[in-house]
């Protein structure tokens, strides 16, 4: 689905450096307390299923603006824990 909207680009952006904002903090909190490796694991596991939900959604032809950005929020979670383990 290819737009003109600017506010649905900039939208894209915002979402996704969003989760770095409001997840730094405490994932570096949980990085301290928890095994780093095992977060590692879990945010990479994630990571995976976010981006394959979004490329099913998108071979489905079900990809709309509102699945494309929960599907980078998400994404952005996983980069957001996964940075200070």
């Amino acid at each position: 689905m290819m737009t003109n909207s600017a506010l649905l680009i900039s939208l894209i952006s915002t979402v996704a450096s969003l989760p770095f904002f409001l997840f730094t903090l405490p994932a570096r909190a949980l990085a301290d307390i928890l095994d780093r490796k095992r977060i590692m694991y879990f945010m990479n596991t994630w990571l995976a299923v976010s981006a394959g939900g979004l490329a099913l959604c998108g071979w489905l032809h079900l990809l709309n603006p509102v699945a494309l950005l929960t599907g980078v929020f998400l994404i952005g979670i996983g980069f957001a824990f996964n940075a200070p383990a």
